[in-house]
């Protein structure tokens, strides 16, 4: 009779132990056990569920280009003479060889064109932008660009920040 109660008090112990690893695993570590014991491949059975994800950080600068200048078409010489081999005299062409340059000085920078229209919600969709891309960044191809500067070109609404009514 003793040994029955012995054997329960140990199978008992036992099973109180592996849930106390299992919790300890599973929340504060963050083993993943259902992965773990899936009988079955995951999606992406290629990265393993333990592995950290290795993301690679970068910098980022905007630049806000007002819709009305960025989609005329008319040619504008400007400093064509210093400039030898400009293939187009456009703005559209000038604002992303710009970007390219700020590319080539930066590096390990990229660099985002944003088309902005003048309307109403420009300012709020404008803030909205501006803040994920600086406190989340954009991730592509595992590296994840956060936002370092702002280059504004033609008329652009700004949003105005208040705090406390002021």
């Amino acid at each position: 009779m003793h040994t029955k109660i012995k054997t329960l008090l140990t199978l008992n112990r036992l099973i109180s132990a592996f849930i106390v690893v299992s919790f300890v695993l599973t929340q504060v570590i963050g083993i993943q056990t259902v992965s773990a014991f899936n009988l079955y491949p995951r999606v992406d059975a290629e990265e393993s569920f333990m592995a950290p994800k290795n993301i690679e950080h970068s910098d980022m600068v905007a630049v806000l280009v007002s819709k009305d200048i960025y989609d005329n078409s008319d040619d504008f010489e400007g400093l064509n003479e210093k400039y030898d081999g400009l293939k187009n005299n456009t703005v559209k062409y000038r604002v992303e060889r710009y970007a390219e340059d700020i590319a080539k000085v930066l590096p390990k920078t990229k660099v985002k064109i944003i088309v902005v229209e003048n309307n109403a919600d420009a300012p709020r969709k404008i803030y909205e932008v501006l803040d994920k891309l600086y406190f989340e960044g954009e991730e592509v191809k595992n590296t994840v660009a956060q936002l370092r500067g702002i280059v504004l070109i033609g008329n652009i609404p700004l949003p105005e920040v208040e705090k406390s009514g002021k």
